[in-house]
């Protein structure tokens, strides 16, 4: 920055200032120089009063201007006054010179003085002046600034500083500012010695920087960014502390927000993949049993529970049954049956309008004597339970408990339990609806699966009959072999779309209108031509179905049949050809017009019959790796000649399942025969 001239001294006023002081002080020698000459006994020179004029004006000269220039100025020009030719100035005595000497000589210090004095007045000055425009900037500066001394005595403190102590420090006293309540991040206070500045003035580091709440008079709090540090001269000898202080309560109320909404966030992701979760428990899991363990060992541990259970009412025996809970290891089981009198009464008093009963603490709340005492012998001291109601009204409760702690049970932890509950209660009502239809159609299917005639002369029988896993005994897939007139059998295997009850009404419907049709057409084709329409007009079939029928005469071993749609029956012959018998028509219910054909084939003894569903066929580890049916003409051309029926039928299976690798996704029936020698001419 460049020198700046002092607007304290102007150059006018230094002059006169100058003139004053030299005047007075010439005036002073003169006179002390009169009375010495008088005292002596010498004259007095009158014209000694003359040397003021160019003392004043080598200070006059002087003061205007700094450095050895103007002195050398002034001086000559008080030379040249000197030596002017006129004689009142002139210089007669010796006396004179050393009079002369004596004058300029302090006219001189005077001057150099008064030089000295401008100077430091002016670095004062700008000095003063420099401080005050480093304080209004740092006055200005958001960033709190404070210094103190080593023994941490305050020297000064910006507004920003003050702000956001909330209190003027200067006012605080020049120690007592240290006192103020600082907090470490957890909202701990933070001891005197350990706070940044005390370290660093300590001389534990020369700068420290930490983030911590500065807590105000008022009690507000403001987060602080704080960094301290030691301030040496250019030698390194410590003068002192300085704190910078940012306010970032800002920042961290926006991380907390951020946090607040990342954590709502995974809350949410949470909840969801619980849901996804039990939602995949209830579509995969088939008994009401499985559906209710599963959920409470998911719903359970995601709340952090003691509990988890349900309960079902029983109106008629006013008894409540808990089923299997998912409890913490070190508890006691829950599950078995209450008298709901043991339990405060009706379940409409537990659940007023069907309202969630949230209960923090079993030991506070105002709760009937029985119920509480009832939690008491179970163990619960807090929790949340949500009613299940169906069409008739209560069915049961979802509670999730806590068994030693108090809890509050938070809106989302309501919302999610009340949610797993109305999924659940609609997943339990659907496998128990699910369960009576399977033993429904489990009966009703048993009761229509038809028991093989023995024996068919000239034909060894073996029948195979399994559903999918996971329809629990109950399938789309049937057989069926019922004798016709004059040594005919009719072999019949089929498969319906659907599962469960409806299929097997539909089984009922082909079966008997299969068995009606042959019984009035005595020619297959026709038969099958009158099934297919009766079934397409009057709508008989949701869905189709795939059907192959054969007639076995037993008297000429011929094999005549008709397939809609079916997997091609197989003959293997003793040599090991295998042939196939493809479809001659569509499935059934496609068309009410379609006209169906029908093949024979004689049959020999040892020959194998192989009529099966989908299920085998279709048997693999997925849609690209199907067994196919070359994979059962191949299965059936490694057999052995001279197997039974069941050794076939076995062989057969244990090719599928194995192709498979142990699961058959889909149902599976077969029917094989072995033709034997001595069943001509019966």
């Amino acid at each position: 920055m460049a020198p700046m001239r002092t607007r304290f001294l102007q150059p006018y006023p230094a002059c006169l200032l100058s003139i004053v002081l030299v005047g007075m002080t010439t005036w002073g020698l003169l006179r002390l120089q009169e009375w010495v000459t008088r005292l002596e006994g010498g004259h007095v020179h009158p014209y000694g009063i003359g040397f003021v004029i160019p003392i004043a004006l080598l200070t006059v000269l002087g003061g205007r201007g700094p450095g050895f220039f103007t002195l050398a100025l002034s001086l000559l020009s008080s030379i040249y006054i000197l030596t002017f030719p006129h004689f009142s100035w002139r210089i007669h005595h010796a006396s004179d010179w050393a009079e002369l000497g004596f004058l300029l000589t302090a006219g001189t210090l005077l001057v150099m003085g008064m030089e000295a004095l401008r100077r430091n007045l002016e670095l004062f000055r700008e000095t003063r002046e420099a401080q005050a425009r480093l304080q209004a900037v740092m006055d200005t500066s958001p960033v709190g600034i404070v210094t103190c001394d080593l023994d941490g005595t305050l020297r000064y403190a910006n507004r920003a500083a003050e702000r956001i102590w909330g209190h003027p420090l200067i006012s605080v006293g020049q120690d007592e500012w240290r006192r103020y309540r600082l907090l470490e991040p957890d909202g701990t206070p933070t001891p005197p010695g350990r706070t940044t500045l005390a370290r660093v003035l300590s001389g534990e580091a020369s700068r420290l920087s930490r983030e911590m709440i500065v807590e105000q008079p008022g009690g507000a709090r403001v987060w602080v960014d704080s960094t301290s540090a030691l301030v040496r001269d250019e030698s390194g000898r410590p003068l002192g502390g300085l704190i910078v202080l940012s306010d970032i309560t800002q920042r961290k109320r926006a991380e907390q927000e951020v946090a607040d909404l990342l954590a709502q966030a995974q809350a949410r992701a949470e909840r969801e993949a619980l849901l996804n979760r039990i939602g995949q428990v209830l579509r995969s899991a088939q008994e009401p049993e499985t559906i209710q363990a599963r959920v409470t060992a998911a719903l359970g541990p995601a709340l952090g529970a003691d509990r988890c259970y349900f309960n079902f009412i029983e109106p008629e025996r006013h008894w409540v049954r808990v089923g299997p809970d998912w409890r913490r290891p070190d508890l006691l089981p829950l599950a078995g049956e209450y008298r709901m009198a043991d339990l405060g009464g009706t379940w409409e008093a537990l659940y007023p309008g069907g309202a969630t009963l949230i209960v923090r603490d079993t030991h506070e709340m105002q709760l009937p004597d029985a119920l509480a005492a009832s939690f008491g012998r179970m163990g619960i001291r807090s929790v949340l339970s949500v009613p299940l109601i169906g069409e008739s009204g209560f069915v049961g409760a979802l509670a999730v408990a806590m068994a030693d702690a108090v809890r509050d049970w938070t809106a989302d932890e309501v919302a999610l339990v009340e949610t797993v509950a109305t999924q659940t209660r609609t997943a339990i009502e659907s496998a128990r609806v699910r369960r009576r239809e399977q033993t429904i159609a489990a009966t009703l299917q048993d009761a229509l699966r038809p028991r093989l005639p023995e024996p068919v002369p000239g034909l060894d029988l073996k029948d195979f009959y399994q559903p999918a896993l996971e329809e629990a005994n109950v399938g789309g897939d049937f057989y069926d072999v019922f004798p016709l007139d004059k040594g005919l059998f009719a072999l019949a295997v089929g498969d319906v779309s659907g599962k469960g009850l409806a299929a097997a009404a539909q089984v009922a419907t082909v079966r008997n209108m299969l068995r009606y049709a042959l019984y009035q057409r005595p020619r297959l084709a026709a038969a099958v031509t009158e099934l297919n329409r009766i079934i397409s007009t009057q709508e008989l079939l949701v869905g189709f179905a795939t059907l192959f029928v054969g007639i076995y005469d037993t008297a000429t071993q011929e094999f005549t049949y008709a397939s809609c749609g079916h997997e091609p029956g197989l003959v293997r012959r003793p040599g090991g050809e295998v042939v196939e018998m493809p479809p001659t028509g569509p499935v059934l219910g496609a068309a009410a017009q379609v006209l169906f054909d029908q093949e024979s084939l004689a049959l020999r003894p040892g020959d194998a019959i192989v009529l099966y569903t989908d299920g085998i066929s279709e048997a693999g580890r997925s849609q690209h790796d199907l067994w196919g049916v070359e994979g059962v003409k191949a299965r059936l051309q490694a057999e052995p000649e001279g197997e039974t029926a069941a050794d076939l039928a076995a062989h057969v299976i244990a090719g599928a399942v194995a192709h498979a690798q142990g699961v058959l996704h889909d149902d599976v029936c077969l029917l094989a025969g072995i033709v034997q020698a001595n069943g001509l001419n019966r």
